[in-house]
């Protein structure tokens, strides 16, 4: 028998692997699924704000409310940005 393997010789099957592959398909299901959740709540702070604008509403309410809505929207953006450079940053390999 020589340095290479046998090309049709099959490799066992380690349990340890399956783990690692489990864990990996459930932490891309988890980021996909709050990606999505952030993506909806993002949306929905824009339609928030595009009805107010269209609402016959006093000038002083509209206002109040729209400096509300783009702080939520700005501290959403800044949790978004802190989530996506922690898990970039902090990869190993």
């Amino acid at each position: 028998m020589g340095l290479l393997a046998d090309p049709q010789e099959t490799l066992p099957y380690h349990s340890g692997v399956v783990g690692e592959v489990r864990q990996t398909n459930a932490m891309t299901r988890e980021r996909t699924m709050r990606r999505r959740d952030r993506w909806t709540m993002r949306n929905f702070y824009y339609e928030v704000m595009h009805n107010l604008l269209r609402t016959p509403a006093d000038k002083a309410t509209k206002a109040t409310t729209l400096q509300h809505m783009k702080a939520k929207i700005t501290r959403h953006h800044h949790t978004e940005q802190k989530v996506y450079s922690s898990t970039v940053l902090n990869v190993t390999d």
